[in-house]
């Protein structure tokens, strides 16, 4: 019988613009959560902290093999608003894999909110 483990969130305030990133898969990344062993990844939230709308890329990094996948990429985030890439669908995150955001908008920040369950036994 499966066991649900321990519900935990990680938080990243103020994901700056880092000159690069609108040009490219490697600069401006800030990493919000790394999976010490095998989870289970239930939401992710980024938020617009600007007075205009902003853009943001979101990806699942595996640092053992340096590859990554977007989970999204270029996704527009209106003022007052969030983007919720990870909801009501389900991520197993690896150990050593991780979810990094990065803010697109030149002079924007971006908030974060990584939910998951960790220990989870089958």
């Amino acid at each position: 019988m499966a066991t649900i483990g321990n519900f935990d969130n990680a938080l990243k305030q103020s994901i700056a613009f880092v000159v690069g990133a609108d040009t490219d898969d490697v600069t401006g990344w800030e990493t919000c959560f790394t999976a010490v062993d095998d989870c289970m990844c239930i939401s992710v939230h980024v938020a617009c902290k600007s007075t205009s709308g902003v853009q943001a890329d979101i990806r699942i990094y595996d640092t053992n093999t340096t590859d990554w996948v977007y989970l999204i990429k270029d996704g527009p985030i209106p003022v007052g608003s969030s983007i919720v890439p990870v909801d009501n669908n389900k991520i197993v995150l690896k150990a050593g894999q991780r979810i990094d955001i990065r803010c697109k908008t030149p002079g924007e920040e971006v908030d974060a909110l990584v939910s998951v369950i960790t220990d989870v036994n089958a």
